[in-house]
């Protein structure tokens, strides 16, 4: 009877275990993208200069209509010799983030394409190693280096986790 209970006790542990550890983050779907953005340029440098660009200028320059989305806020550098970038969307549901997804990853292999390799090649690796994340009902873009990208998608991520 002690194996037996031992057995039980030690099966309702490891199932209380893999519960704990399967546990998804629940986001928050009320900040406005704005509010995202300018906590977020606060973790990069320079990001006081970035301009943001409207609806029209997205349309003609990255293809994204984003009368689509249900807010955004996209800054790029348009001074100076740096080509940080950042965009965030709040979208629908999970399915209009996937499609954006890749609306976004053509973007950034569009911009990759057309890179001229002499010009700026301290910047290219921005640009490579651009990454999109989401978190809930937001996706978010980064050409920015690793650890400003790093510093961007975990404030994105403490600024929406309940």
């Amino acid at each position: 009877m002690k194996r037996f209970i031992r057995i039980s006790a030690l099966i309702l542990a490891l199932c209380l275990l893999f519960a704990s550890c399967n546990r998804t983050p629940k986001y928050r779907d009320d900040v406005k993208t704005s509010e995202l953005a300018d906590s977020i340029k606060l973790k990069i440098e320079g990001g006081d200069k970035l301009t943001e660009i409207d609806a029209s200028f997205m349309q003609s320059s990255m293809g994204i209509d984003a009368t689509e989305y249900e807010d955004f806020s996209v800054f790029i550098t348009v001074v100076g010799t740096s080509i940080n970038e950042f965009g965030i969307f709040r979208v629908k549901d999970e399915a209009q983030a996937e499609e954006l997804k890749g609306k976004l990853q053509d973007y950034i292999d569009l911009r990759n394409e057309a890179w001229m390799p002499e010009y700026l090649p301290e910047e290219y690796p921005k640009l490579k190693n651009a990454e999109i994340k989401s978190a809930g009902l937001y996706v978010m873009y980064a050409v920015l280096s690793d650890s400003e990208k790093e510093a961007a998608f975990k404030e994105l991520e403490n600024m929406l986790v309940k």
